[in-house]
């Protein structure tokens, strides 16, 4: 006894000793490491605070810009579109006179139609019908000073002939010729006008019919929509300006305000260009400046700050759009910017002090801890050595068999004496304290899930009657928390006597995680889902688009005519036919896409070739726009797969080809689709002709989020959604490469997606 005595200092202080040294030295360590880490964490946040404001406020402008583009296109198209449908209104028009009164003489005839295109005069007297002949001699005109005189001798404000502009427009043998022109309007003399003009040739009395459309007038209507829409959308209007520019040089009252989240009473109030901030700058005049040469970026100065009296540093982003000449702006206080900067430094004081804290407090608890362990450790080995001697012999002999199933949470149990053995880490797993109570089989599996005990009682029973080992996951419910187990065991027959050796694993960390995994990429097989939806919306725009207006023009005809009074059953089996075509085409148009958009997930029976052209038939509008040629060398090859996930897979690559070959400036643009069979699978072979990937990022495409277009274009998950389809959904592989090849003896670089897919998908 006094020998084991001489150990006490070795036993029980020298390790605690080391222990409180390790733990200080440690934790000083990582508080000075963690200080360090938290500073340059601060710089980071400041430059990562002051780039998201500056992205954000680029941003807002930029979606109102988008809109302007959207609205620009739809003013073009107004013109177009009513030009072509009052041409065709006079078209039909002439024709009837022509018919009923063609044993008038010409100079009758034309009298006549005059005075029936004069009734059609439209918008507010605005528009009307004229008509000249080859000579350029006007021969009808509202104005009646002008009539016998010949366009040639007007001229628009290029020095241009009008004359030659009208001729010119049909040089091309188009039906309908269109041009535009600054001229005057009929009744206002000291103002011209930009005029969309539409002319036809009518040859039956060897006529021009024309008529026109004022842009300006459409475009102040789009301007005003633009206007309402903005004031009624809190998201669009949010930390936006908007003016309207008289004079992009400056001066007083060169500018209006039309858009503002501000108070009222300042909307429709002219600015001029003469004012200081507090730093003695004309911000304004700078501003100008800067948008004469670039058209847009950043400028900083001083400006009062809603809901204060002086002046705040503030930085903001102009754009000047011309088309319209508005300036668009948007900023924000760098006073704003700061205040998240304080708060963060806050954040890590109070961090640093609780870490300073709580670290002394558990090196003081755990080294108390350990002391208390230790010497009781000590007295209760020494007074129980004996005693325990035969039980530790069998108990190592019983870890041993359990070290070699598992080292992690092992147990055994005696069917015979009903002895269960459980190890610390069993122990720690369900949270009982040992040796504090007799722990029985029937008190470790009331810990087991109710949902998982009809499980796990058939598992032991089988056990013990096949005498084979089992494995399985299931759950414990422990301090009304639950936690997932791998639970594994063995039978043992040892002298006639049953021993169940096992052990317990906790997975609830893994389990979690991969949850979280499995949820996060179904988020993103979602998005990537979302994003092709509203691509092939706007690809059932472009292709209702045509119909739609062939349906309009056909009632509309039919609707004129009635009113003439010169339709006849012929024009109107004409007519209804034309709109029930149509309509046939819109409704297969709608079956196409709904077959992309159902949800089925079974695996069917499918030709790749038909699942291949029936993706380029939804992108059939995309690709015309562009003039995408698509050449295919292609087997009919058939193969059970998830037919509407492979059609999401060429999706995304097609249109990730079609973007590539939007930003190439060759005429030619090319995709190439080889299918064919090598071994026991079918190869998809998917190349353009837009000068391929660059070297360095070729390896990153299938990564997420990873894209080279602006946010506002892309978001960086269609191909790394397109390789998870493929190889976790239709167990199949895809690379990239960059190739070079040759058709009709031109040599051409692109990237080429290769897709390898079973014959046969397994459940």
């Amino acid at each position: 006894m006094q020998k084991q005595n001489n150990y006490i200092f070795e036993i029980i202080f020298l390790p605690i000793i080391i222990i409180i040294f390790l733990i200080t030295s440690i934790t000083l360590y990582n508080i000075h490491i963690t200080k360090k880490q938290l500073e340059n964490q601060i710089k980071s946040k400041k430059a990562e605070f002051f780039q998201e404001k500056k992205n954000l406020i680029y941003n807002k402008v930029h979606n109102i810009n988008n809109i302007i583009k959207i609205d620009n296109n739809k003013v073009n198209k107004k013109v177009k579109s009513q030009l072509e449908e009052k041409i065709e209104i006079a078209l039909r028009v002439a024709k009837n006179t022509y018919k009923k009164s063609n044993n008038f003489s010409k100079k009758s005839l034309i009298n006549v139609l005059k005075n029936r295109l004069s009734t059609l005069i439209y918008n507010k007297d605005k528009n009307y019908y004229f008509i000249f002949d080859k000579a350029g001699t006007i021969l009808a005109h509202p104005e009646e000073e002008i009539i016998g005189k010949n366009l040639n001798d007007y001229f628009d404000t290029d020095n241009k002939k009008i004359g030659s502009k009208l001729f010119n427009s049909l040089a091309n043998n188009e039906k309908i010729g269109f041009t535009q022109y600054y001229f005057k309007k009929p009744n206002v003399k000291d103002k011209v006008f930009l005029k969309s003009v539409g002319v036809i040739y009518f040859k039956p009395l060897d006529i021009y019919i024309g008529t026109l459309v004022y842009p300006r007038d459409i475009l102040n209507e789009e301007k005003i929509d633009l206007i309402k829409k903005i004031e009624l959308n809190p998201d669009l209007k949010e930390y936006i300006l908007i003016f309207d520019i008289f004079d992009i040089n400056g001066g007083k009252d060169f500018a209006q305000l039309i858009v503002s989240n501000s108070k009222e009473e300042i909307l429709k109030r002219k600015i001029g260009d003469n004012v200081k901030d507090k730093t003695g700058n004309f911000y304004r005049k700078e501003v100008l400046k800067l948008l004469k040469e670039k058209g847009d970026g950043y400028h900083k100065y001083w400006f009062k700050k809603p809901g204060f009296d002086i002046e705040k540093e503030r930085y903001a982003y102009f754009y000047w759009n011309k088309q319209w000449n508005w300036i668009i702006t948007s900023g924000f206080y760098f006073e704003d910017l700061n205040a998240q900067i304080d708060k963060l430094k806050n954040e890590t004081d109070v961090y640093l002090k609780e870490l300073i804290k709580n670290s002394l407090i558990w090196g003081i608890i755990f080294s108390l801890v350990m002391i208390s362990i230790s010497t009781t450790i000590f007295y209760k080995i020494r007074r129980r050595i004996k005693n325990n001697q035969i039980r530790l012999m069998k108990s190592q002999e019983n870890l041993k068999k359990a070290q070699k199933i598992s080292k992690i949470g092992s147990w055994s149990y005696s069917y015979e004496t009903e002895d269960l053995v459980l190890s610390d880490e069993t122990y720690e797993l369900f949270g009982i304290e040992k040796d504090k109570r007799k722990v029985s089989s029937k008190y470790l599996l009331s810990f087991v899930h109710n949902d998982d005990k009809r499980r796990v009682n058939i598992l032991l029973d089988r056990l013990v009657k096949e005498k084979k080992p089992y494995e399985i996951i299931h759950r414990l419910v422990i301090n009304k928390k639950i936690k997932w187990v791998n639970n594994q065991c063995e039978i043992f027959i040892e002298n006639n006597a049953v021993i169940i050796v096992g052990t317990l694993q906790d997975i609830t960390e893994k389990y979690e995680k991969d949850k979280k995994i499995e949820e996060q990429s179904q988020l993103l097989f979602n998005q990537s889902k979302m994003a092709a939806m509203g691509e092939m919306i706007e690809n059932i725009a472009h292709q209702w688009r045509q119909p739609l207006s062939a349906i309009s023009i056909s009632a509309s005809g039919l609707k004129i005519e009635s009113e003439y009074r010169f339709l006849d059953k012929e024009k109107i089996e004409e007519g209804l036919t034309n709109i029930i075509d149509n309509t046939k085409y819109l409704s297969n148009t709608i079956e196409d896409f709904r077959k992309y958009f159902a949800k089925d997930k079974n695996i069917v029976r499918c030709n790749i070739k038909e699942v291949y052209k029936n993706t380029i038939k939804l992108l059939k509008p995309k690709f015309d726009t562009l003039n995408i040629e698509i050449k295919d060398e292609c087997e009919d090859l058939f193969t059970y797969t998830l037919e509407n996930e492979l059609v999401q897979c060429l999706m995304n690559i097609f249109n990730n080809a079609h973007d590539a070959l939007m930003k190439n400036k060759s005429e030619k643009k090319l995709i190439i689709i080889k299918i064919s069979k090598k071994y026991d699978n079918i190869i998809i072979d998917i190349r353009d002709n837009a000068g391929g990937i660059d070297n360095n990022i070729i390896q990153k495409v299938f990564e997420p989020y990873f894209t080279t277009k602006h946010k506002s274009q892309g978001t960086g998950i269609g191909l790394y959604m397109t390789q998870e389809i493929i190889t976790k959904h239709l167990n199949g592989f895809i690379k990239v490469e960059n190739v070079k090849y040759e058709i009709d003896g031109i040599m051409y670089k692109g990237a080429s997606f290769k897709i390898s897919l079973p014959q046969e998908l397994k459940k």
